[in-house]
């Protein structure tokens, strides 16, 4: 569960990275 929850948190952290490259 933990696991899950990091590799979740990462993908956020990889979304708003994006987002902020493409603002």
């Amino acid at each position: 569960m933990v696991h899950q929850y990091g590799g979740k948190l990462l993908s956020v952290q990889n979304f708003l990275s994006s987002c902020y490259i493409a603002k």
